[in-house]
């Protein structure tokens, strides 16, 4: 009296991104057909061999680059104001459902900035600013005028001193000299 019992056979399909573990087989990222077998695994005690179809899409990397003056705003990043890379990750956001990343590689350069002081008589003529006759600061700014391209600021620290008058009264006889 024989009885001959089958082993099982089946199949699974996986498409994942980047990479995919599964049972022995860790850590895979290459498409292909891995196998896996259960040994004694079915209901007969014969072993059940299932094969795994798996597609590996990749994530989309990409890279940006960016010179600014002072301060810079990108996606969840706002007010960078120190040169460096900075990494946004958009999430199943290429064409295989994969995330996208891109990196900004940044680089902040600083406004120049500057002081003048000046003490005048009456007024004072500074950049497009003519017949100054207020003491107190004034600013100009060079738009783009460093360098790096950034603005060059320049603050006058003026004092205006008035002039005296005064009045003189005299009476004299024949001639006078003053």
């Amino acid at each position: 009296h024989l009885t001959i019992n089958e082993p099982t056979t089946g199949d699974t399909t996986a498409v994942e991104c980047g990479r995919f573990d599964w049972y022995e087989h860790e850590n895979l990222t290459r498409s292909g057909d891995y196998t896996h077998v259960f040994v004694g695994g079915n209901a007969a005690g014969c072993d059940s061999t299932v094969t795994l179809h798996l597609t590996i899409n990749e994530p989309t990397m990409g890279d940006t680059t960016a010179v600014e003056c002072g301060s810079f705003d990108w996606y969840e990043y706002a007010g960078l104001t120190t040169s460096g890379d900075y990494t946004h990750v958009f999430a199943g956001g290429n064409a295989a459902g994969c995330d996208s990343i891109v990196t900004l590689h940044l680089t902040i350069n600083e406004p120049t900035t500057g002081d003048t002081t000046a003490v005048e008589c009456g007024s004072f003529d500074w950049y497009r600013r003519s017949n100054l006759t207020q003491s107190g600061d004034y600013t100009h700014v060079f738009v783009g005028g460093n360098a790096n391209g950034c603005d060059s600021i320049v603050t006058l620290h003026l004092t205006i001193n008035e002039p005296t008058t005064g009045d003189t009264t005299a009476v004299e006889c024949g001639s006078f000299d003053w």
